[in-house]
C-alpha cells in the first residue's frame, strides 16, 4: 500500500503527459486525415496516389516500428527530435492514415444522387462537404 502511495505522483504525471500527447495527436490526425481522405476521394490521381501510398504504408507498419523509426532514424538524418515530439509525430502519422481511410470510406458511401441534388440546387463543393 505504501509503495502505491509513493508512486501516485509519478502516475499522475504520466497521466498528464498521456493526455497532452493524445490531445495533440487527435487534433493533428483529425485535420490532416480529413484533408487526406478528401484527397483520396476527389483529388486527381497525381495527388491521390501518394496519399494512398502513405496511407497503405502507415497503416501496414506496426506502430512500434514507426515510433522506433522516428526516435532513432531521425537523428541519423541529422534531425534532432525529443522523445515527446517523436511520440507525437509517430502517433500522429499512424492515426492520420486511419482517419484518412475512415473519411474516404464515409465520403464514398454517400449516394451519388445526394451529390447530384446538391449540385442541382447550386451548392459549391465546400458547401456539399459541410
Amino acid at each position: 500500500m505504501m509503495v502505491m502511495v509513493k508512486a501516485l505522483p509519478f502516475l499522475w504525471q504520466g497521466l498528464l503527459v498521456t493526455l497532452q500527447i493524445s490531445a495533440i495527436v487527435v487534433a493533428i490526425a483529425l485535420v490532416v486525415g480529413l484533408l487526406f481522405g478528401t484527397a483520396l476521394t476527389y483529388a486527381p490521381r497525381w495527388v491521390a496516389w501518394p496519399v494512398r501510398a502513405y496511407s497503405d504504408i502507415a497503416r501496414g507498419l506496426p506502430l512500434i516500428t514507426l515510433i522506433f523509426f522516428v526516435y532513432y532514424a531521425m537523428p541519423a538524418l541529422k534531425v534532432n527530435v525529443s522523445g515527446w515530439w517523436a511520440a507525437v509525430a509517430a502517433l500522429a502519422a499512424f492515426e492520420t492514415a486511419h482517419v484518412a481511410e475512415v473519411t474516404r470510406g464515409a465520403l464514398q458511401s454517400i449516394h451519388p444522387g445526394q451529390t447530384e441534388a446538391g449540385r442541382a440546387i447550386g451548392l459549391t463543393f465546400a458547401r456539399r462537404m459541410l
